[in-house]
């Protein structure tokens, strides 16, 4: 009697995490390229794209606003209405917001980037 082992192993990942719904092959089957294995819950997919639109979109508006104030308090600083202090917070908040708005457009989906304003 000898040993039968199989002819190619594969190791199976999903790109993102979350429930499986579905297992459409067993261990033992006999799959091809491209043949959808397991399917995922698309609840917890559509929650995280969600969260993702909410945070960047909360992002995109706090630099807006950020910008604004640090152009009028600029502008208040260059006709010497605004404090150097004042002036430097606005940067900071604004240095701030380009930083917390980069951030959200790296971890965001490149499919929910293609626009500021989201659907």
């Amino acid at each position: 009697m000898g040993t039968l082992e199989p002819y190619e192993k594969a190791q199976l990942a999903t790109r993102i995490m979350g429930q499986v719904k579905r297992v459409n092959a067993e261990e033992g089957d006999r799959v091809s390229a491209g043949q959808v294995l397991i399917q995922l819950d698309s609840r917890d997919v559509f929650s995280r794209v969600e969260q993702s639109k909410a945070g960047l979109e909360a992002a995109t508006s706090q630099l807006n606003n950020a910008r604004a104030y640090y152009e009028r308090i600029k502008k208040l600083y260059e006709e010497k209405s605004a404090t150097r202090q004042s002036l430097d917070n606005a940067r900071t908040g604004y240095e701030a917001a380009q930083a917390a708005d980069t951030k959200s457009r790296n971890t965001t989906p490149v499919c929910l980037r293609k626009s500021s304003r989201l659907p």
